[in-house]
């Protein structure tokens, strides 16, 4: 008998705090905006220096000679809050990124009088962050357990709030940084759970 699939944030206290996403389609370098976001998750923390320990936890590609390659990429980062210690930290910041190309193909376009190559396709990148509380799922074994809801509304609340607009920041940033790249021009949400719209500039 197959074991059901268990959602990672099953038994957890999640706080959904950020869902942004872009799709565009145009010309641009795909590899500079893939290693613009790596080198800034990785200042940021979002992820270890060394590549080999890169949480990037899927990547496929398919290539087909008249459509161009189709390519799919997930990064699962978590992050401790500032100022935590080691081991077990009772807030974990997750942030979800999930890439997709279509029809990714290497074109030339004219540039200042000249002709520079540049990758055209489909690109979609979508965004989620998440606060976790008691990742390690201390809180089972602990004797007042059953006031977790009291502590997580009443006494940590600002604690809480705190955390959440420290990860509502870091996800906002990568957003504007990789739109600021491709010149796309963002309004802030109006529910803070990120809805926007964008638009491509005529520059």
């Amino acid at each position: 008998m197959a074991m059901p699939i268990k959602h990672r944030f099953a038994d957890k206290e999640v706080i959904k705090v950020a869902d942004w996403g872009l799709r565009t389609r145009d010309a641009y370098n795909m590899m500079y905006v893939y290693l613009m976001a790596h080198d800034w998750v990785v200042e940021e923390d979002w992820a270890p220096r060394e590549e080999m320990y890169f949480p990037e936890t899927f990547y496929m590609q398919r290539d087909n000679p008249t459509m161009g390659k189709e390519i799919w990429i997930r990064w699962r980062l978590t992050k401790k809050p500032p100022g935590a210690g080691p081991g077990p930290a009772l807030f974990t910041y997750i942030f979800d990124l999930d890439w997709k190309l279509i029809g990714l193909k290497e074109i030339e376009v004219p540039w200042k009088g000249q002709k520079i190559k540049a990758d055209k396709c489909e690109f979609e990148l979508m965004a989620r962050a998440n606060l976790v509380i008691d990742t390690a799922g201390q809180w089972k074994t602990w004797p007042f357990s059953q006031i977790k809801n009291l502590l997580t509304k009443r006494v940590m609340r600002q604690k809480i709030l705190m955390h959440r607009k420290n990860l509502y920041g870091d996800a906002y940033r990568l957003r504007d940084l990789i739109f600021n790249y491709l010149k796309l021009e963002t309004f802030m949400p109006v529910k803070e759970a990120g809805e926007f719209y964008l638009k491509r500039t005529m520059e």
